[in-house]
């Protein structure tokens, strides 16, 4: 995959951050704080290149991922995996803490997690598999007994089924604005790109 502009990469996360909100130029523009000319120039080549789709709804040119083309998708996982790295660098104890909750937490249950989000520097939300009620109780008994363990920087966690997060996105409520525009994805970029959000994006 070619290099992708600083400019891109803000038109990108503004698409994600808003999904599946369509935006024209000059919406995009003001949101990024650039020029309309430099923002055209990107638009038009992520076009060209079947990154992003564009739609004419009266006068204007309305854009928004395209999440069926794979280019899309992985330069969503690249741009998000960057994010994750530049947050922790700069929280020394935040990034021990997630590399703890990663060793010694998120390993023994990948087979019911499907994605963790950072969405403050000490709180995360874990998005589980439709697990029935008992399996969902046994399971977050056990990972609060286990963030409570840690012997790092304190973590707070939200622990909500895959179920319950999807009306979240649906419904764009407050709560998940807030995570999907100041979350980071600490795991699961791949099932929240190619499943959840893709799935979504052809209903």
């Amino acid at each position: 995959m070619e290099m992708v502009s600083k400019t891109a990469v803000s038109i990108l996360n503004t698409l994600l951050q808003n999904f599946p909100r369509k935006y024209n130029i000059n919406q995009i523009a003001r949101l990024i704080d650039m020029s309309v000319g430099g923002v055209h120039r990107t638009l038009k080549k992520l076009v060209s290149d079947n990154i992003l789709l564009n739609e004419q709804i009266g006068n204007a040119l309305f854009y928004k991922l395209n999440l069926e083309n794979e280019e899309c998708m992985k330069m969503l996982e690249t741009i998000e995996v960057q994010k994750k790295i530049d947050v922790l660098s700069r929280d020394y104890e935040l990034k021990t803490a997630v590399t703890s909750f990663k060793n010694n937490i998120l390993n023994k249950a990948l087979d019911r997690i499907l994605a963790v989000f950072l969405f403050s520097n000490s709180d995360i939300l874990i998005l589980t598999s439709n697990l029935n009620k008992q399996q969902f109780t046994e399971l977050e008994k056990e990972l609060e007994n286990d963030i409570s363990k840690l012997k790092t920087k304190k973590i707070s966690a939200i622990i909500l089924t895959l179920n319950v997060f999807e009306t979240h996105l649906q419904t764009r409520s407050g709560f998940y604005k807030k995570l999907w525009k100041n979350g980071v994805i600490l795991y699961g970029e791949s099932f929240l790109f190619h499943e959840l959000i893709r799935g979504f994006s052809s209903e």
